[in-house]
């Protein structure tokens, strides 16, 4: 009974529990978007909870011919990947509540980009994210964010990213994309981030008295954020457009931010 108990306080407590699926639900995006006089907007409602959600509203100003800024409420991803990213400035799973799920939308958060497009096709991109969001909700929100890419064209056929990344409270990460044409029908694309420690899984808490799960100001996610390990993502995709324009996509994709079978021991250790 009283293991029983410990497991219902720390799989109901909030910081966890909505982390988890739920099976044998039902819940409807009823969504809208747009442009109106250079605002891109996207609105969804949630029939389940009636929660409705402004996932994106931002405006796109051409300052001359090179330079482009980006304000407001978006999602940046700065490679290709179709469920998993590993060159998201934010959460690189498109479903960051259902990690499971086929992708379904990605929230925008507070930022601004700086594009500078060089004349050779080039480019040189900023990023400045601002957000107050709740980091167990979704992760990637609650933090600081700053990156640089820079897009280098290498033919006619083929393109490199090349980018470094900084959260507020983490170490600067690195990564690189890049994207080649086979033939008219056929392209191979991968992408490649690492980072000295993680902010995933920073938000959980631990027991005190065998009891509360509780959020305390040392929990165990935040020694992952400085144990000295390098956390690579990474992923290696296929797409095949038939003639009638139907995709075929494949997609193997690795993500070590996940805790590995020390860590867990250790979480289990202080909430036993």
């Amino acid at each position: 009974n009283q293991i029983d108990n410990q497991r219902h306080n720390i799989w109901t407590h909030d910081a966890v529990k909505d982390t988890l699926q739920k099976n044998k639900t039902s819940n409807y995006d009823i969504g809208i978007a747009g442009n109106l006089s250079k605002f891109e907007y996207r609105l969804t409602h949630q029939t389940k909870d009636k929660k409705t959600t402004l996932d994106t509203l931002y405006a796109q100003f051409d300052v001359n011919d090179n330079l482009n800024i980006k304000a407001g409420k978006f999602v940046e991803n700065w490679q290709i990947g179709h469920v998993f990213n590993p060159l998201a400035v934010t959460d690189p799973y498109y479903n960051p509540n259902s990690l499971g799920s086929l992708p379904v939308k990605q929230i925008g958060i507070n930022a601004i980009t700086i594009n500078y497009n060089f004349n050779n096709g080039d480019s040189l991109n900023f990023y400045k994210g601002q957000d107050k969001g709740d980091y167990s909700a979704i992760q990637g929100y609650g933090y600081q964010s700053s990156a640089t890419r820079f897009h280098h064209i290498l033919n006619n056929d083929s393109d490199l990213s090349l980018i470094a990344h900084k959260k507020h409270g983490a170490k600067l990460g690195v990564g690189m994309g890049i994207r080649t044409i086979i033939n008219d029908n056929t392209q191979l694309y991968g992408s490649i981030f690492a980072r000295q420690g993680t902010t995933k899984g920073a938000h959980l808490g631990v027991l005190e008295n065998n009891s509360n799960l509780i959020a305390t100001s040392n929990p165990i996610g935040e020694h992952r954020k400085n144990d000295g390990k390098q956390y690579l993502r990474a992923l290696l995709g296929f797409q095949y457009t038939t003639d009638n324009d139907l995709d075929i996509i494949m997609e193997l994709s690795y993500d070590k931010r996940n805790m590995d079978k020390q860590q867990w021991d250790t979480y289990k250790s202080l909430v036993n």
